[in-house]
This record gives C-alpha cells, structure tokens and sequence, in this order.
C-alpha cells in the first residue's frame, strides 16, 4: 500500500490558466483523512509552496523551488547555494540585457531564480556552463538551479525525515522537471499533457491532463 503521495502545482492540480482544480483538493483532503501523506513538490517560491500546502490540507513537507527548499516541522531548510544561482542570472542579464528578466516571484524565493525569456535553453546552458547551475523550462517560466539539488533528491531527504520509504511513495507530475521525483518514488504518474519523454518513465499515463487527469489517477489506484 502507498503511504504517501508526492505531486507538483502548475498543471498538475491546476489547468493551463493555472487555476486550481477544486476537486483535486478535496481528492487531497480525503487521501489525508486516510493516513496518506501528501507532499507538495513545486518550482514554486516557498512562501507561495507552504502557503498553499495550507490552505489546500495537505500533511507532509513541503518542497519548493524545484528541490531548493524543504519546509518541515516547523522549519526551513535551504539545500541549495542561491548565491551560484544569482550571479549565473546576473551574467545572464550582462550578456543578455533586453531578452532576459525575472519572475515576480524571485523576491520571495530562497533558492532558485525564475525568468522570462525567449533564448534557447540551450544558448543559457552554454552560456553558465561551468558555474554549477541547471537550466530547466517548467512550460511556466525558465528556472535556474543549483545543480546539486533537484525535486528527486529533496523527496529523498523528505522521505527520510518522515521515515517512509521510496517503495511507498507515489509521484506525479507533468514536466521534465518531476523527472528525478518519478525515479525515487514507487509508483509514478504522468498527466496527458506532460511531455513524451515524462510518460516513457512513468509507470501510469492517464488521458487527461492537469487537476482532472491527477484525480482520475489517484481515484483508480487507491480505490476512492
């Protein structure tokens, strides 16, 4: 039996105008109700992560920031070195002035940096090669990270504090970055609008997408 679940946000309880899907959080509510932890794993900042692992009830760490931030028991813990993070961006806008510009929310993150911008992932990743940052597009917004830590590793670390194991544990999500987290957990879930290369890892594909495709999965494996 899986004893805890751990999912992304942004087109994963959502729909692609990013608005909340109710039934998903009340499919979370009831999988609470049942003992089943719930763990929220976004690229969200962590003031925005925690506050909706709140309101929506969920019971388990929250990890923010793409695996950059583990908020637990009552405590923050920052895995990754923003500081590398912020100068690769303060390069990239150097190198780049007008085609490259942060995300509302990068005031308030404690680890990555979230931008907007229309150059290849490619031109930035040679652009930073070497200074210790990953380059990943969300479909919401272009993250740079430190490469040491990632949505996997931190579900690892969350894994151990909780003392469950990987076994035990179902992921689901809808880009490439719930990669790493497919490959810890369990059982793993890929929404109809996660890219090809998601679903040719997930162990469950369902055929629809966001908030109704993640109720539609998680009804069928734990029978509710």
């Amino acid at each position: 039996m899986y004893r805890a679940v751990s999912f992304d946000v942004d087109g994963t309880i959502t729909d692609e105008k990013l608005h909340l899907n109710l039934e998903a959080v009340k499919l979370i509510r009831k999988l609470v109700s049942k003992g089943v932890i719930m763990i929220l794993n976004t690229g969200n900042a962590t003031p925005i992560a925690y506050c909706l692992s709140r309101y929506i009830g969920c019971n388990g760490p929250v990890i923010a920031e793409n695996g950059g931030v583990i908020v637990y028991n009552g405590s923050v813990r920052i895995l990754a070195d923003r500081d590398r993070v912020l100068n690769s961006y303060t390069t990239l806008k150097r190198m780049f002035p007008n085609r490259v510009r942060e995300t509302l929310t990068n005031r308030f993150r404690l680890a990555d940096v979230s931008i907007k911008t229309d150059l290849p992932l490619e031109v930035i990743a040679s652009c930073l090669r070497g200074a210790g940052v990953a380059v990943h597009n969300s479909g919401f917004a272009v993250h740079l990270m430190d490469e040491r830590w990632n949505k996997g590793k931190a579900l690892r670390l969350a894994l151990e504090l909780i003392g469950i194991k990987k076994k035990e544990t179902v992921s689901i999500g809808d880009s490439m970055l719930d990669m790493e987290m497919f490959k810890i957990s369990g059982f793993s879930i890929a929404l109809a609008n996660a890219p090809e290369d998601l679903k040719l890892i997930a162990s469950m594909t369902v055929d629809m997408p966001g908030g109704r495709g993640f109720c539609k999965a998680l009804k069928s494996l734990f029978r509710i």
